[in-house]
């Protein structure tokens, strides 16, 4: 080399780390021939030294693996350790696999699907009839005037009303009438003949609307507090009997037992002699709640 410390090429042929041949050229910077105390020179101990330095990493690299492996051979507990940490990670791997492929679970917000199809509704068929000819609608029949012969053998069913309302048309009246007004037997025994005078009155077209001729208190309704009161009223055509009515404060016929009859005029104020009225009857024989209140009294102790 020479001794005025100029660049020095060394060329040489090694085995690669990994394997197959190459060249490796070492480039050396000038370097100083001598020491700080003026001694021998180093430059060729450092030039040997880099020229070396490829061949001594690769040894050492070698030299690493081989005792690595070495070791893990003759080593029973590190082999089962790199076992395990390998079979958690394919472990962990297929874990993640799975999760990426597997569906999403349904929360409570997301709706569950139905397996159940729903069945789509049938349009209903419609059949169309034409007709082949114009439909002729018939014009009602003329009326038929029958004669006597042609009704000849017939009879008139009539409804029982009918039937009850022809009877009392031919009811006798003044008979009825004079056989009610002369009863001085229990009233009772009198009751359906009184009801044939009104209704015989009522189909012949005779009035049996009658009028208040007094208004009074009873004993009982003398009592405290005074709020009501009685009408007596007549009976068309019947001089002996008479209609009495108790009523509410407003002139309505009161609520109670019997609180609407007719008895003998003889008889008023006795008990247990009088036969009660319909409400039907009430309406035909009895003037309005109004004109009953509108009635003074007749005795100034009962006002």
């Amino acid at each position: 080399m020479p001794a005025n410390g100029t660049r020095a090429k060394l060329g040489g042929t090694s085995a690669h780390p990994r394997g197959g041949a190459g060249t490796h050229a070492a480039t050396i910077s000038p370097v100083s021939t001598k020491s700080s105390a003026g001694g021998s020179t180093i430059q060729p101990m450092l030039e040997t030294a880099l020229a070396m330095a490829p061949y001594i990493g690769v040894a050492v690299v070698a030299a690493a693996g081989y005792y690595g492996f070495t070791s893990l051979s003759s080593n029973p507990g590190a082999r089962e350790i790199e076992g395990q940490a390998r079979a958690k990670e394919i472990k962990a791997k297929t874990k993640k696999r799975q999760t990426k492929a597997s569906p999403k679970k349904a929360t409570k917000d997301t709706p569950k699907r139905s397996n159940t199809q729903t069945a789509k509704p049938k349009t209903p068929s419609v059949a169309v009839v034409r007709a082949s000819k114009p439909v002729v609608i018939p014009q009602s029949s003329p009326s038929v005037t029958l004669s006597a012969e042609d009704l000849a053998g017939f009879e008139t069913v009539l409804s029982s009303k009918e039937k009850k309302s022809k009877a009392h048309i031919n009811f006798d009246l003044p008979a009825l009438r004079q056989t009610v007004d002369s009863h001085t037997g229990a009233p009772q025994l009198i009751q359906e003949t009184f009801n044939q005078l009104i209704n015989g009155s009522i189909a012949q077209g005779e009035g049996v609307l009658g009028a208040i001729t007094g208004k009074y208190r009873t004993a009982a309704e003398r009592l405290s507090p005074r709020t009501k009161f009685s009408v007596s009223v007549s009976i068309p055509q019947l001089a002996n009997w008479e209609i009495h009515v108790h009523c509410e404060q407003d002139g309505r016929t009161a609520k109670g037992t019997n609180p609407l009859h007719y008895k003998r005029a003889v008889d008023r104020g006795e008990l247990g002699l009088s036969v009660p009225l319909t409400v039907k009857q009430e309406n035909l024989l009895i003037p309005p709640s109004q004109d009953r209140l509108a009635e003074s009294f007749t005795d100034p102790r009962d006002v």
